[in-house]
């Protein structure tokens, strides 16, 4: 289009496809026009192959002064034109005066939406029934009606409007104690972009202003995500006030809530009242929605806030295609798709304990944190990491220690005795928010209608330790699940599935890089106060058999994911302390495997006592004859070996080296094992004569059964070579560590403590 074409004023012809040949006289009787610079007309035949014909139209539409429509059933039935071309007409004709000119070209009844336009002259024979002097005063008096509307003053230039306090509809007060988020804010106005550009409605540019996200096809798109509870409705009345009345960013905003179809569509009937469309009287909602959208997309400084949008799908039919406006959506999904992320997550501790304060009244609200006494702010931090800075948990604090009115002290102590009745207690004065019980409750009740499997994971995840929960524990002990979510953990695509549904609405988290799940502990709370005491036992028990079931291993390979593994493992012996075991042989199995991995740690304290309990439930459960006492026996006595304590291990070696040889046969390597132990222990104490013939039973028994290459069979020749060299035997000891070193850097590789040992070893010997 040349520059004198961009300056004629324009026509927008719009018709039925079947009605092309009235489209053809149309344009005999207004080419004159054309060529002496009247007027431009545009209709799709316009449109050359290559061009991107949804643009070309957008265009057309907003440069256009007069809209001729072709009218006839055929163009009354076109899904296209009522939702591509009627909308955005219907709207700019109640925004900026657009003359629309309907011509009904075949007999049919006008629509509501249409019949307070003044038809030009009806045609109500088809054209090949006209009369020649019919056809002529038929289009002489549809190009004088499109001259006449063309003499106006030219309205389609955007016009400046001015902010209004009827353009703002956020349903919220500001929230006085809102504290901190200043990250989040920041971030959030960098993603939409800075202030929105003024739009161009001869073109698609995107103006000179900040570079942003387009996601959602023009209009800059930003995602507020995070779990229920956390803040993100509350952040979003912060933004929309902080621009609005503060920074005076928008000239407009408005709040839909999204949560159904139904919200959205309600909400954008609301906008259309809002800006005094008449179309918002209409009965047809797609045409309400169509006609605010096409407001949004010519129209600039805007803010549209979609809350509670978690179903990403419904919002399509009602996101602006173009425009030059903000869109900030709150949602609990973690996917996002195309709209740019930010995640809102818990308070940190003084953020939330200044939070708590505030809400409580126990500082003003424009006071710091150390306006409290130092007494009150490590109470209020306390209580933020009891309720792990969930907003929404804090404010239920606050407003029942001003409602009762209590104290920090008496709130806390009361929590800990309390904590899933006061979780549901969200205060008489609150409106804004249900309490974190019916929030979490709510987001759990639909994951489970979509999966049952996710929500058999998130009950297990609740008797977890909340962060870095390994996914191994599902998928090792995918057996002990049950017969919903077992197959599900054991099939790495149906569990990724189950993963993505209980991740949904971020009740929780998944790391990919190490493929570990957190969970909100106020979330781990709800859903166990949720489930009677006989479901508690059931989900208590299959988590305690999947993790006894998950245990990596007791070799030093297997470390790294023991330490993945340690501290669900010790939630859930904790667990099993408050049910009184009422599942004790899965539970020995548990305290055992924790007892000895610490015991290989040097962590002695906590692991005497796991292995105690273990003994002492074995030997109850199982009596004293059974091989699993005399590991547990063998086990608490390496303990006190390790830590010198001798006169306590020898009995229990001895011990679990009787029943291994009565139970197990001599011929076995628990066995061997035991002999091993005890000769160390002999070693220990300078008792050569009796180390001896152990380790060389030991030896034997372990080359026999094991093989040559094995590596207890190089821990038995470096123990014996060991003892060669403290009684200065060190021609026998010699190839015992040669071998033993050997043995060891091809069975286990270079990187490993016992090479190590080894070679301290050989080099003490050499320096002997």
């Amino acid at each position: 289009m040349t520059a004198s074409q961009q300056q004629r004023p324009k026509v927008f012809i719009s018709y039925s496809h079947k009605d092309g040949k009235w489209l053809e006289q149309l344009q005999v009787h207004l080419k004159p026009f054309e060529r002496d610079g009247t007027m431009d007309c545009w209709d799709d035949t316009r449109i050359q192959p290559g061009d991107l014909w949804q643009r070309e139209i957008e265009q057309a539409l907003a440069a256009a002064e007069v809209a001729v429509l072709l009218i006839s059933a055929d163009f009354l039935a076109s899904d296209f034109i009522h939702r591509d071309e009627l909308p955005p007409l219907l709207s700019a004709a109640e925004s900026r005066g657009l003359v629309i000119l309907p011509v009904i070209v075949r007999p049919c009844s006008l629509p509501e939406s249409l019949s307070k336009f003044q038809a030009v002259n009806p045609a109500l024979k088809p054209l090949s029934k006209m009369l020649d002097w019919e056809q002529e005063e038929l289009w002489v008096k549809v190009t004088k009606a499109i001259r006449e509307a063309l003499e106006r003053p030219s309205t389609s230039q955007n016009v400046e409007y001015k902010g209004s306090e009827h353009w703002w509809n956020v349903p919220q007060e500001r929230n006085h104690f809102f504290t901190g988020r200043e990250d989040v804010l920041a971030d959030l106005r960098r993603k939409l972009g800075g202030p929105p550009n003024p739009p161009s409605l001869g073109g698609n540019g995107e103006g000179s202003g900040s570079p942003r996200t387009r996601g959602a096809g023009g209009a800059s798109a930003t995602a507020l995500s995070g779990l229920g509870g956390i803040g993100k409705t509350q952040t979003a009345v912060e933004y929309a006030y902080r621009h609005y009345y503060d920074q005076q960013d928008y000239q407009a905003v408005f709040w839909v809530q999204a949560e159904t179809r139904e919200e959205l569509v309600s909400g954008f009937a609301a906008i259309a009242e809002k800006l005094g469309l008449p179309i918002s009287q209409q009965q047809d909602q797609s045409l309400i929605v169509a006609v605010v959208k096409n407001w949004l997309e010519t129209h600039c400084d805007w803010l549209l806030v979609l809350d509670n949008a978690d179903e990403l799908n419904l919002l399509r039919e009602f996101l602006p295609k173009t425009g030059k406006g903000h869109i900030l959506l709150t949602t609990r999904a973690q996917a996002t798709g195309r709209f740019e992320r930010v995640e809102i997550k818990k308070m940190s501790r003084d953020e939330g304990a200044l939070f708590l304060l505030r809400r409580a009244k126990l500082v003003a609200e424009d006071d710091a944190l150390e306006a409290a006494s130092e007494a009150d702010q490590g109470l209020a931090r306390t209580i933020v990491e009891e309720l792990d800075g969930l907003p929404l948990a804090l404010d239920q604090a606050g407003a029942f220690i001003e409602e009762t009115p209590s104290s920090l002290a008496e709130y806390f102590n009361l929590y800990q005795a309390r904590g899933a009745e006061l979780l549901a207690e969200r205060g008489e004065l609150a409106e804004d928010h249900p309490s974190v019980t019916i929030t979490f409750s709510l987001a759990f009740e639909k994951v489970l209608e979509r999966n049952p499997e996710a929500a058999d994971l998130l009950r297990l995840c609740a008797f977890l330790a909340p962060d870095s929960i390994p996914e191994e524990i599902f998928c090792k002990g995918a057996s002990e699940l049950g017969e919903t979510l077992g197959p599900v953990a054991a099939d790495p695509l149906a569990f990724a599935q189950a993963l993505r549904e209980a991740g949904r609405f971020l009740l929780i988290h998944r790391n990919p890089t190490d493929q570990t799940l957190d969970i909100h502990r106020l979330v781990q709370e709800v859903l166990r106060a949720e489930l009677d005491s006989d479901t508690y036992h059931f989900w208590a028990e299959r988590i305690v058999r999947a993790l006894a079931k998950a245990h990596p291993g007791d070799e030093y390979k297997d470390w790294p994911l023991c330490d993945r593994w340690l501290p669900h493992a010790r939630a859930a012996i904790k667990l099993a302390e408050t049910l009184q075991r009422e599942f004790p042989q899965v539970v020995s199995d548990l305290l055992n495997q924790t007892g000895y991995y610490l015991a290989q740690r040097a962590q002695y304290t906590e692991a005497e006592p796991l292995l105690a309990q273990a003994l002492e439930l074995r030997q109850r459960l199982l009596g004293q004859d059974h091989p699993d006492v005399a590991t547990s026996l063998n086990n608490l006595a390496l303990l006190y070996d390790s830590q010198g304590r001798y006169s306590e291990a020898e009995p229990l070696y001895l011990q679990a080296l009787e029943l291994r040889q009565r139970l197990l046969g001599q011929d076995h390597p628990d066995v061997a094992t035991s002999l091993n132990n005890l000769a160390l222990l002999y070693d220990s104490q300078g008792r050569y004569s009796e180390a001896e013939p152990l380790y060389l039973q030991a030896l034997e028994l372990r080359q026999r059964l094991l093989g040559q290459d094995h590596p207890s069979v190089a821990n038995s020749l470096n123990n014996l070579a060991a003892l060669y060299r403290a009684q200065g035997r060190y021609s026998e000891a010699e190839p015992l560590l040669a071998q033993a070193l050997e043995l060891r850097q091809r069975l286990l590789g270079q990187d490993h403590p016992d090479v190590a040992t080894s070679l301290n070893n050989l080099a003490l010997l050499y320096d002997s």
